[in-house]
């Protein structure tokens, strides 16, 4: 995971990706209720890990300066393709007596301008899709998907694998 230069190699112990949607109830009277989708939630990311060993206190600082740095930034995650998103909270506590500072975090994706994307010139393959779902997906050639990348068959991808489109 990494946000604004900040890398966490082995932290965060713990790492939670939450997505939601909202949703709306009608009801009319003698008919049954229903529900349906109205939008999808900005995307919230929080965890938690500890920070240990001489550099921990320059570590922690790190996370300080990138929490208080206005806008928002790319945030890169294991099984989630980048996106913008916005630092709202960090929690640091010191542990004196194992010489460690534990840290919690919660990021949300910055919904708020189109112009935030950008192409990395990858996606990252979404649970059930194959090479042809993933190419129509991202509006790229199946022929340059498959000459991009090593998979055995188009059929054996993974969630989360890497898939390159450039």
């Amino acid at each position: 995971m990494s946000y604004r230069g900040v890398c966490f190699e082995v932290n965060p112990s713990t790492l939670k990706t939450e997505y939601s949607k909202r949703t709306a109830v009608t009801e009319a009277p003698g008919s049954n209720a229903g529900c349906k989708e109205v939008c999808e939630l900005p995307v919230k990311v929080s965890g938690k890990g500890i920070l240990a060993g001489e550099n921990a206190s320059a570590r922690a600082q790190q996370l300080l300066a990138a929490f208080k740095k206005k806008g928002s930034a790319y945030l890169f995650l294991p099984v989630v393709s980048p996106f913008k998103a916005l630092f709202t909270s960090l929690e640091l506590n010191v542990c004196s007596e194992r010489n460690c500072i534990g840290y919690s975090f919660e990021f949300v994706q910055d919904i708020s301008s189109k112009s935030g994307e950008y192409d990395f010139g990858y996606t990252l393959a979404q649970d059930g899709e194959n090479l042809f779902d993933i190419a129509y997906r991202t509006n790229t050639a199946i022929e340059t998907v498959i000459a991009l990348n090593d998979f055995e068959e188009p059929f054996s991808v993974k969630e989360g694998d890497k898939v390159w489109l450039k």
